[in-house]
């Protein structure tokens, strides 16, 4: 939407006023999962990672997938050029951080709302000289979410909220053009601000809370394997030490 209005109070003075308001919305995301590659480890301590490995987190994620989805691999597998039919377009844990949990999950995509605002003022005088007095504000806020893991399972999500706002101010001063010589004399003030809040969710029972704990022995989340538990699960399967790294809050398969 655009409107304006030109004013003239004078002969020698124009007002001029313009205002416009935009609201774009994206939905999905242009983001696609084209292969996985498989994680490298050095299994024998020789300092080459060379052996395949399936981290233990991954085991439980296609775990669960294999329980509540038992349909994924085949759909996967048997169109490989397609994206993922599960997709459900979901960034999870957005609503909850960055909205104060008001309302459904946050849906994949980007809402845009921009506004702008000008005030433009210009006076002839009498010696030929002009005055120009520009005057600019606009904002802009958008909320952008994307289903970061492309999976069947609630895994993990990515939100973002971003709030611009500037204020410009710009005087001339000009000679008058039919003079031998001309000039041009002004300043501009600009001031501008922009916050973006993130927030990436990451959610260790992928949304079957149930299935999880079949999985992990009656924990309620992959996300609850100690540093300690950790280096069992890797002399278990032959890993050298610290082969599986500590990850969220110190507290990660």
């Amino acid at each position: 939407m655009r409107l304006g209005l030109q004013w003239q109070p004078s002969e020698n003075t124009s007002v001029g006023l313009r205002y416009t308001y935009a609201d774009y919305e994206r939905i999905g995301s242009n983001s696609v999962v084209t292969n996985f590659a498989p994680t490298l480890v050095d299994a024998n301590g020789d300092g080459v990672r060379e052996t395949p490995f399936v981290p233990a987190s991954n085991a439980a994620m296609y775990g669960i997938m294999g329980i509540a989805y038992p349909g994924f691999n085949a759909s996967t597998y048997a169109n490989r050029s397609s994206r993922d039919v599960y997709y459900d377009g979901l960034s999870i844990g957005g609503t909850e951080a960055l909205d104060n949990g008001n309302g459904p999950e946050r849906v994949s995509g980007t809402n845009t709302e921009n506004q702008e605002f000008s005030l433009n003022i210009e006076h002839e005088f009498a010696n030929g000289m002009t005055l120009s007095l520009v005057t600019g504000v606009s904002e802009y806020e958008y909320k952008d979410g994307i289903e970061a893991d492309f999976l069947p399972v609630d895994f993990i999500g990515r939100s973002d909220d971003s709030d611009f706002e500037q204020f410009s101010q710009e005087i001339r001063l000009a000679s008058d053009l039919d003079g031998r010589f001309s000039w041009v004399v002004g300043a501009n003030y600009i001031d501008s601000s922009q916050d973006i809040n993130r927030n990436v969710s990451v959610d260790g029972t992928f949304g079957q809370p149930a299935g999880t704990a079949l999985l992990t022995g009656g924990l309620p989340t992959i996300l609850a394997y100690s540093p300690a538990q950790l280096a069992g699960v890797a002399a278990a399967f032959g890993l050298p030490p610290q082969a599986l790294p500590v990850g969220v809050e110190g507290l990660s398969m």
